[in-house]
């Protein structure tokens, strides 16, 4: 029914504010998220790779939860698309792939068959990762 499915959109929206929170309350961690993003798992320290995967495995986490309500038909696919394009350009990250598809992550059989399928597929989209630092700067002012 449609109350369900706002029910789910607006605890998905939820969900999500509340990982983003945990993320930009932590100088370290948007640092390490950038880096990551930019330069590669390689840039990081030991340290600062583990704290990396903890947040990644949150974030899937999550994202699996929403994949499980959208299965169910409680998520509507135009509020489930911006997820999967995102886990997409996430999976792309050999860091998040391996992590997400090894026996680490607690993941359940149908979210890992689409993290494979993500993986598999061709990039033919256009996610890209853009540090929020670079929103209202000289260089993306009209």
């Amino acid at each position: 029914s449609e109350l369900v499915q706002a029910s789910a959109e607006l605890e998905t929206a939820r969900l999500m504010a509340d990982w983003h929170g945990s993320v930009v309350s932590s100088p370290d961690l948007v640092r390490i998220w950038g880096a990551h993003m930019g330069e590669g798992a390689a840039a990081l320290t030991d340290e600062d790779r583990a704290r990396l995967i903890w947040v990644i495995a949150q974030y899937f986490t999550i994202v699996e939860g929403l994949y499980k309500q959208r299965l169910r038909g409680f998520l509507s696919v135009d509020s489930w698309l911006p997820y999967e394009r995102t886990m997409s350009g996430l999976l792309r990250k050999p860091l998040v792939s391996e992590f997400v598809t090894s026996s680490t992550g607690a993941f359940s059989g149908e979210f890992l068959d689409l993290c494979t399928r993500l993986i598999e597929s061709p990039r033919d989209d256009d996610w890209q990762f853009r540090g929020l630092e670079t929103f209202g700067s000289a260089e993306t002012v009209a």
